[in-house]
């Protein structure tokens, strides 16, 4: 399976007995230079760990000779050589997939994605001329999504995301994009797929967190409110849907830097991430979550998570933020665990120590450093909801949010003389369309016969 195998290393032998960074992290020995690694990805089929990103076989730093390094049984090994970064690995039905910016993988020309197998590289599908690079590959429910900014792939046009079928690549759903979408992550909840990225959509100003409806992509109520909002990263955790990224609670949103979904509205992660402590100020998220043993972890550009020292590495257990001690300099892009051991992607320093992109934590606390319980908010007896945006803004949308079962709830909007304009249901969406009504202020009515109904207020402009 391994091609272009460079010196072995064994991580837990003396190689990591010389460069311990202090008594919890450690360098994990990566052998090849690396400026940067873009996703750890762990293959719990062939029990291997892969580091992807900005490498130098040669350690000549001009990386035109790119590898994958791959970690296993205590060892370190390479697989192929890229003319430009690799970023994700997938095994899937006995195939090593592997996309990223590449346009040949051992001077062969493979362009963004390639298969290995038999001990050969192989095409893997035919992608187009937009950018045409693969972000990450995500296996959902044995079924394989490439996700990134291509225009095209096998003859076929896309929006940034295809799913494998057959020897194919296929579209996924439609798009009603202002621009191209630049996808980030993909999840699977409550059998809907959903996405973050850098997503606009025609005719409404929310944004950056879609679902597939049929074969149409819309937007999860309000999505990320902010100019400068994007998603980044998407984990299920205790049955909840889970988004971190450029989320600015100032905004309008629900938290800061990560929020939860739960069908019904979004909600808070205890206080979020923050930059520094108790300052909201700095757009932090994280940019790759992960479940593990009962706890969502975090890894991204934060340096305290619950307003406790977290530098770029933290866990949620449901109710309370824990950080690690002594942790990396700068922002960590990816972790993954390998065999219940934590390993990292920090951005060069761990402690001032050079780890060259690969840390792991040699140590099984990982609740040190915790921010005590902040509990979860239970949906109250009465129905309590809010109308956004609200004036609207010229928007032909607004967004039902709130605690409770909104979606299915009757609405009513009448005009300043008791006029009935509209009726219907909350949509799944939780977008309804106001893009008749004229120039006023409403009175609307939300609620089921099962519960009092919430009566809101709300300005349309022009």
């Amino acid at each position: 399976m391994i091609s272009h195998t460079l010196r072995k290393s064994g991580l837990f032998g003396s190689l990591a007995a010389t460069l311990t960074c202090s008594a919890q992290w450690t360098a994990a020995g990566l052998q090849v230079e690396t400026d940067e690694v873009t996703n750890i990805c762990l293959d719990t089929v062939g029990d291997a760990l892969y580091y992807c990103g900005e490498s130098s076989q040669n350690g000549d730093n001009d990386f035109s000779d790119q590898v994958v390094s791959v970690y296993k049984n205590g060892q370190w090994d390479t697989l192929g050589t890229f003319n430009n970064r690799p970023n994700s690995v997938v095994n899937w039905h006995d195939t090593l997939v592997v996309g990223g910016w590449f346009t040949e993988v051992g001077g062969l020309p493979y362009k963004s994605i390639a298969a290995y197998h038999g001990g050969q590289w192989h095409p893997y599908g035919s992608l187009g001329t937009w950018s045409s690079g693969v972000y990450r590959l995500c296996v959902l429910n044995d079924e394989l999504y490439m996700i990134g900014a291509m225009d095209s792939v096998d003859g076929q046009a896309v929006q940034g995301i295809a799913k494998r079928q057959g020897n194919a690549w296929v579209p996924v759903g439609n798009l009603d994009a202002s621009s191209p979408p630049i996808w980030q992550d993909l999840a699977l909840w409550r059998d809907t797929l959903y996405g973050a990225g850098a997503i606009n959509i025609n005719g409404t100003p929310y944004k950056d967190l879609v679902y597939l409806d049929g074969n149409e992509w819309k937007p999860v109520s309000t999505g990320i409110l902010g100019g400068f909002g994007a998603g980044r990263s998407l984990a299920v955790f205790q049955d909840q849907l889970y988004v971190s990224g450029s989320i600015p609670i100032a905004a309008g949103n629900a938290g800061h830097g990560i929020m939860r979904w739960d069908g019904t509205a979004f909600h808070p992660v205890g206080t979020g991430f923050q930059g520094d402590g108790n300052n909201y100020q700095y757009l932090v998220g994280a940019s790759d979550l992960e479940v593990h043993n009962g706890r969502l972890w975090a890894a991204g550009t934060f340096k305290y998570a619950g307003n406790v020292p977290a530098p770029f590495v933290a866990s949620w257990d449901g109710q309370q933020w824990c950080g690690l001690p002594a942790g990396p300099n700068l922002y960590v892009t990816s972790l993954a665990f390998y065999h219940d051991t934590l390993f990292i992607a920090p951005k060069v320093l761990v402690n001032g120590v050079d780890v060259n992109s690969a840390a792991y934590y040699a140590d099984t606390n990982y609740t040190a450093v915790c921010s005590g319980f902040v509990g979860l908010e239970e949906a109250p007896a009465e129905m309590n909801a809010r109308i956004v945006p609200n004036p609207t803004g010229g928007s032909s949308f607004v967004s039902v949010q709130g605690a409770g079962k909104l979606a299915g709830s009757a609405y009513t909007i009448v005009d300043a003389t008791g006029r009935v304009c509209a009726t219907g249901s909350v949509p799944p969406s939780f977008l309804i369309d106001v893009g008749s009504l004229k120039r006023g202020i409403y009175s609307v009515s939300v609620g089921g016969s099962s519960r009092r109904p919430k009566s809101l207020r709300l300005a349309v402009d022009d």
